[in-house]
């Protein structure tokens, strides 16, 4: 029997049957690869997102109705528990370069970085799925949190990532507290790819950004909930800076950074 992966690649999705058709090629290279294994947090859908990943071999994991953050950490835990040391994550919808993948791995295995960050907007790139108002709000926490954190960052919100699970687990990011007292205030779930950032950065954990577009949504529902999970990360990012600042973390505060394109 060969050893487990330690590398796993964890995609959400929801009502993403065109989405998957068009990503099919992608994904099952990423697949044949051999190099991790592949893992669906899968939604509620009405459409045929279910079967087709039923054509894959692959893990699926059934997203319960507590709320997307909540699933993700679940999942994250127990792959945390099954022994992943690398996690990438990212949605099958158009929105995320699949083909990437492999690229940004040899970035991150090769730069030692424990957090690695496809930012939409580093030297020039855009989102052909902004709106004008979610251009200007991903442009408002990246300045805000470049701001306060004193560490440039050009994309702390977006969910295409590859994060370090020993220091997702370190954070506390793997327990559900993390995020139920912001959420108890929005009255709402939030998603916890910008509380991932926040920690990251302030506790000094070695992270890189690197320039990747993002292209336009092919089908399915967006998992976004605009205004409601705005307040909610802005009240994430001042608590988390006033809590560094207050209490510190367990490495010296002050991210070490590294842009690369």
């Amino acid at each position: 029997m060969s050893p487990p992966h330690k590398t796993r690649v964890l995609l959400a999705v929801m009502n993403e049957e065109i989405a998957l058709r068009d990503q099919m090629p992608e994904l099952v290279a990423l697949q044949a690869s051999g190099e991790f294994e592949l893992h669906f947090l899968l939604g509620p859908s009405e459409d045929g997102t279910e079967e087709l990943l039923h054509l894959l071999d692959c893990q699926i994991h059934h997203d319960p109705p507590d709320g997307v953050g909540a699933n993700l950490q679940q999942v994250l835990k127990s792959l945390s528990d099954a022994g992943c040391d690398t996690v990438v994550l990212a949605q099958p919808d158009g929105n995320c370069n699949l083909r990437e993948i492999p690229r940004l791995l040899h970035i991150y295995k090769s730069g030692q970085y424990k957090l690695l960050i496809a930012s939409r907007y580093l030297n020039g790139m855009q989102s052909v799925d902004d709106t004008p108002l979610s251009r200007l709000g991903n442009r408002f926490f990246a300045r805000l949190f470049t701001q306060i954190s004193g560490t440039k960052v050009t994309d702390p919100l977006v969910g295409f990532r590859i994060c370090d699970m020993p220091t997702l687990k370190r954070e506390g990011l793997l327990e559900r507290q993390s995020l139920e007292r912001i959420e108890s205030f929005v009255r709402g779930s939030l998603s916890i790819e910008p509380l991932i950032t926040y920690r990251f950065v302030l506790s000094g954990a070695k992270f890189t950004e690197v320039s990747i577009p993002e292209g336009p949504r092919a089908g399915g529902k967006t998992k976004r909930a605009t205004f409601r999970w705005g307040l909610g990360y802005l009240l994430q990012m001042v608590n988390e800076w006033y809590r560094y600042s207050l209490y510190g973390s367990h490495e010296k505060r002050g991210a070490r950074r590294d842009h690369r394109t």
